[in-house]
């Protein structure tokens, strides 16, 4: 390549100087793509490690949440079982025309009016709507 200034021409691939000046910023060049392109890898990298870490705490949400959902359902069906068996009990006095009045029944009759209701642990649930289903 050479360029023509007023009466004189110059090559610039035999002048040194602008050799060294174009090895040099061919070289900066790559030197810089190179730098981009490692600082993506490494922020490729560090949100790959964050998912994981949030997938991980996702999913041992989920485990507790259904653990102590299951746990307040199990609780829930002993003492339905219980108050089966108290109305059973109040059923058969009932229906017997021998019995008669005792103040156990009051105990009998005021277990048996309580109920229980089940609210689900969702803490989680919430947690994986607002972040998307797609971490895990």
């Amino acid at each position: 390549m050479s360029i023509k200034l007023w009466k004189y021409k110059i090559n610039l691939f035999k002048n040194p100087t602008v050799k060294k000046f174009i090895f040099f910023a061919i070289a900066e060049v790559i030197l810089v793509m190179f730098g981009i392109l490692l600082a993506l890898e490494v922020d490729n990298w560090k949100e790959s490690k964050r998912m994981i870490c949030l997938e991980k705490t996702m999913l041992t949400g989920l485990h507790g949440d259904l653990s102590q959902n299951l746990n307040k359902i199990q609780t829930i069906i002993r003492r339905d079982s219980l108050r089966i068996t108290g109305n059973q009990k109040i059923i058969a006095l009932l229906n017997d025309s021998h019995s008669t009045y005792h103040s156990q029944y009051d105990t009998l009759l005021g277990q048996n009016l309580e109920y229980d209701v089940f609210f689900s642990q969702r803490l989680t649930y919430e947690s994986i709507d607002n972040n998307g289903i797609m971490v895990i």
